[in-house]
């Protein structure tokens, strides 16, 4: 499946499909809304009739009774239409938010069940960008840009059913001005879909740029490349810029457009009711009446182009927005999956003829590994940037699943395991650990919220790292700042090291825990995990050799192969890739 989300095509019909089926969850809402706006509609067509009333029946004879008399009902009318916006507003807000939100609570859901191939192949920025900005999208779509259209709609078709009663040839001519401008929209908004894609996609680009700066910012400055930075950002800026500036110019078109034909058609409308007033054919208060409806008309329409860019907007969101709720996670869980107690896991490992590619067209990432691990092993594996080390052990915890072949655990394929369950009892350790914004505590309780402060100086103490916490200024009840940066790189993996161990794994994985530290840490780290990792089957993918020597199997990828496999005196005596390696080490 392909998991890009630039490359999946966007239509209209679909993310119109989306929003229909959204927001119809609150169908008693919506018709109480449109039974308000049709009351709007109906009082604000209903206070230009009482004016052309007033002055035909009332001003023009000075009857000053029945002048206060109407003008205490159009008050009332202006009252009860004012309350009626009131609640509609109130309640279109109501319904906006609450689609909103679900639909972020789905995208945020639908985000933790995708493959890791998911978040490879798209920027963070770019994901960021949809669950918020295009979210919010859905909001302005539905009360700028539907709403608003449907109170247009409402308020002219009850305009043009009063114009045709009173005199259908001026009625004809207001239609011929709207017929006019509703075809410029069609046109435009055929151009303006299209062109919403883009923006959405460039303002995604942007975003995922900026992201990738603020998360690289130690890199930028340490290699004052400030400059070159502010440089590619005002490039796409520009050009982004410019994408803006010719999006928006064909958004507002319809405004002008629409006051040329509004003062063409306002104009006729006058010069025509007053031909007929002059043949009696109609009253003084009547020409007012058609000319402010008329004017009332094309108000309504002013500012359309808002309304239609929030519509294509809108669709052009719902269109990104639901591709994600469309992906399918490629690790699923079979019917009544393999789940057994805590104390039944032993932690046997074997592959069987195990090959796996990231994409269907691209070459192998591992060909034909076949390894079998008694419980308790520890596995050592080394070889060269890109062998696929890393992918290995992720198809232990079945992140990803092989093409060909079978990973077992304990004798069972991992596509037959409870998928929680699995994991539980595989401890991952990588050398980029992630520590949350919190207590070391609370880090620690992860996914497993039992643990004690007792169980979690044991830990400490079980790592030979009981020092560490003593120095804090809180303890266990120390905040850690973002990204752990009030800790040191060695400090961070202890405390990532106890959160996996306090969850008791029977598969421990190292990928690299000791790359980024210094060598003072790495020795304490080191002892730590020769510690943790006794009667527990464990992986460690390592870049020092010296940190493996004593693993009861060295396994060497190379070539996206297991090309030789033994204990570390077994290979030296072979005078293989291992030797070659550890040769090198030892110059």
């Amino acid at each position: 499946m392909n998991y890009k989300l630039i490359q999946l095509k966007t239509k209209k019909k679909s993310g119109l499909k989306f929003l229909i089926k959204e927001f119809l969850v609150y169908r008693r809402g919506l018709v109480l809304t449109g039974g308000l706006l049709l009351l709007i509609a109906l009082t604000s067509a209903w206070i230009p009739k009482l004016i052309e009333q007033g002055t035909n029946q009332h001003i023009i004879t000075g009857d000053l009774t029945g002048i206060n008399k109407l003008s205490a009902l159009i008050l009332i009318v202006i009252i009860i239409t004012a309350v009626a916006f009131y609640y509609e507003t109130r309640l279109a807000g109501h319904i906006s938010q609450k689609v909103v939100f679900n639909i972020r609570q789905k995208i945020y859901a639908q985000l933790q069940t995708l493959p890791l191939a998911f978040f490879s192949h798209n920027q963070s920025g770019e994901i960021i960008q949809r669950v918020t900005e295009n979210v919010n999208d859905i909001d302005r779509f539905f009360q700028h840009g539907f709403l608003r259209l449907v109170n247009m709609a409402s308020k002219m078709m009850l305009v043009f059913i009063f114009m045709f009663v009173i005199n259908w040839q001026i009625a004809a001519i207001v239609l011929s001005g709207v017929i006019i401008i509703l075809l410029f929209l069609l046109i435009q908004g055929n151009i303006l879909h299209k062109m919403s894609n883009k923006y959405l996609a460039m303002d995604s680009h942007l975003a995922a740029f900026d992201q990738e700066t603020l998360d690289g910012h130690k890199v930028i400055a340490a290699f004052n490349q400030k400059q070159f930075w502010v440089e590619r950002f005002q490039k796409r800026n520009q050009q982004f810029y410019q994408y803006s500036k010719k999006y928006n110019l064909v958004s507002v078109s319809s405004d002008g457009f629409l006051s040329i034909v509004s003062n063409i058609t306002t104009f006729l409308v006058l010069f025509v009711s007053l031909s007929f007033f002059s043949q009696q054919q109609l009253a003084a208060g009547t020409v007012i009446l058609l000319t402010a409806y008329s004017f009332s008309v094309f108000k309504k329409m002013n500012g359309i182009s808002n309304i239609w860019m929030n519509l294509q907007r809108g669709l052009a969101a719902a269109d990104r927005l639901q591709l994600i709720l469309k992906l399918k996670a490629n690790i699923v869980e079979i019917a009544n999956p393999y789940d057994p107690p805590i104390n039944q896991v032993r932690g046997a490992v074997e592959f069987k003829h195990v090959t796996f590619s990231y994409a269907a067209d691209k070459k192998p990432a591992l060909k034909n590994l076949n390894l079998k691990i008694k419980p308790g092993q520890s596995v050592a594996i080394v070889g060269p940037t890109g062998a696929g080390k890393t992918t290995f052990v992720n198809l232990i915890a079945r992140l990803y699943d092989p093409d060909k072949g079978r990973v077992l655990v304990d004798g069972v394929d991992v596509k037959n395991w409870e998928l929680d369950n699995l994991r539980s009892k595989i401890g991952y350790l990588i050398q980029d650990t992630f520590l949350f914004e919190d207590t070391i505590l609370n880090n620690l309780r992860y996914n497993n919220p039992a643990v004690t402060q007792k169980q979690a100086s044991a830990v400490f103490k079980q790592l030979g790292a009981s020092s560490l916490i003593k120095q804090l200024p809180q303890g266990l009840m120390t905040k850690i700042n973002s990204q752990g940066n009030n800790l040191s790189a060695g400090q961070r993996q202890i405390v990532a090291l106890a959160r996996v161990l306090l969850r008791q794994p029977k598969v421990l994985i190292l990928d690299e825990a000791t790359a980024k530290i210094d060598t003072k840490s790495e020795k304490m780290i080191q002892t730590a995990i020769e510690k943790s990792t006794q009667r527990i089957t464990s992986f460690i993918i390592a870049h020092r050799l010296s940190t493996i020597f004593n693993s009861d199997l060295i396994m060497v990828i190379n070539d996206n192969t297991i090309v030789e496999c033994g204990a570390h005196k077994d290979l030296l005596k072979k005078k293989g890739a291992y030797f070659e390696m550890y040769s090198r080490f030892v110059r």
